[in-house]
């Protein structure tokens, strides 16, 4: 029986072993195809001023890190493995095996911070896909802007509209990346969305509306510091 003990126990430490092994070949494989073809292109990129990420070569990380789960469930064999974690969890695949983004947003949240947000009758994002329940879906490199419109009768106008009229303000530029960009930084699902205002006289107020951002099942939405990985190992 001691015998049979032991021979088990060797079984288990070379299975180990080779799990381990695997495991160790799929991360230096997908950490090596992050430094070569997404870490120097913005969002990743430390450099602000970075070219921007193409989709398709987002969508291929964001498959190479779903059919790495396996791999992203076991105890971190690697300094990349929690930066990773973190992309999965944020992005999803479509069908089609486009990158997206999937969040709901609810608006009016938190009174007592906003600044003369009774004044806006209405806030959408452009771009974004909303279904019946209210899930917004944008994918990668669609162009999108967040739009506020204010009610006609308010005595306030935008100080920098995109109408004749001074009701709008449009939030986003041309970018593969826009949401990401309206989004940057936002923890824990708190968003604000602000705006300079004129009054009629010219002087400028401060237009202030919150909104709480959830993912697809609800729970507060965090964007990631795509650019908080270690650095590069050799």
């Amino acid at each position: 029986a001691a015998a049979l003990g032991r021979f088990r126990e060797q079984v288990d430490r070379a299975c180990a072993d080779v799990r381990a092994a695997r495991y160790r070949r799929q991360y230096e494989a997908l950490r090596d195809y992050f430094t070569r073809d997404v870490a120097w292109l913005w969002p990743y990129a430390r450099d602000v001023n970075a070219t921007e990420l193409a989709s398709s070569t987002l969508s291929e990380f964001v498959f190479r890190l779903q059919a790495s789960s396996d791999l992203l469930a076991q105890p971190p064999v690697g300094r990349f493995v929690e930066a990773f974690r973190n992309n999965a969890a944020f992005w999803v695949l479509e069908d089609d095996g486009a990158a997206a983004l999937r969040f709901r947003v609810r608006w009016r949240v938190r009174p007592a911070e906003e600044m003369l947000a009774e004044h806006v009758i209405a806030v959408s994002f452009e771009g974004v896909d909303v279904d019946e329940d209210g899930l917004h879906t944008w994918r990668y490199g669609t162009p999108a802007a967040l739009r506020v419109r204010l009610a006609k009768n308010s005595p306030y106008r935008f100080a920098n509209p995109v109408d004749a009229e001074g009701l709008e303000f449009v939030i986003g530029a041309e970018s593969n990346g826009t949401i990401l960009r309206i989004f940057e930084g936002m923890t824990g699902g708190a968003f604000d969305l602000n705006a300079q205002l004129l009054t009629s006289e010219d002087e400028r107020r401060q237009l202030r509306v919150t909104a709480r951002v959830s993912d697809e099942t609800g729970a507060p939405l965090t964007v990631p510091r795509f650019d908080a990985y270690p650095a590069m190992e050799l």
